[in-house]
């Protein structure tokens, strides 16, 4: 099987290797929020949080042969709970609570726009911004694959994988009209 992904029903993502995890989680709600949101993470969202919700070591694997990702620096080791892999930093929805995280599963349609504090779908896309089945997910905002440092808080401070910069509130402005 492709990169060592599981098959069948429970694989998240297509060939996405890395062991699910089993959180239950508290999603973010308020009452000011008019979009529907989902019950619990699903697509690639649960596929980033299988890391970054603390509770799965980033080597665990469905593959038996497990990556070779060289000689660590010391200070990316340090990030890492010794003996289990799992994120000691950057961890998002630890014990499950999303509820301080910006919502994801959200539905972002066009009736969510009209009339509303948001920017149009059509927009956001234009923008740089990604949309899965008309929903936001983590990788709306962030592209896993491609580390841009220009897109931190400040120009140059480093970008969390960011799509668009945070630098004046352009991200949080691509979506929201104020």
């Amino acid at each position: 099987v492709a990169h060592g992904s599981q098959v069948g029903s429970d694989q998240v993502i297509p060939l996405w290797g890395h062991v699910t995890t089993a959180q239950t989680f508290t999603m973010y709600t308020s009452g000011s929020m008019k979009a529907t949101a989902g019950t619990a993470p699903a697509g690639s969202s649960l596929a980033c949080l299988s890391c970054h919700d603390g509770s799965v070591g980033v080597n665990a694997r469905y593959s038996t042969t497990k990556p070779t990702f060289g000689t660590m620096s010391a200070n990316f080791a340090a990030e890492f709970e010794a003996g289990t892999g799992k994120l000691l930093k950057h961890n998002v929805g630890a014990g499950g609570d999303l509820t301080n995280s910006h919502p994801i599963d959200v539905d972002y349609t066009e009736a969510l726009t009209n009339g509303s504090a948001l920017q149009p779908v059509a927009s956001i896309v234009a923008a740089g911004l990604k949309l899965y089945n008309n929903k936001v997910q983590c990788a709306s905002c962030h592209n896993p694959h491609e580390f841009n440092p220009t897109n931190g808080t400040l120009a140059g401070q480093g970008g969390d994988f960011l799509r668009i910069s945070r630098y004046n509130a352009e991200l949080c402005l691509t979506c929201h009209i104020k």
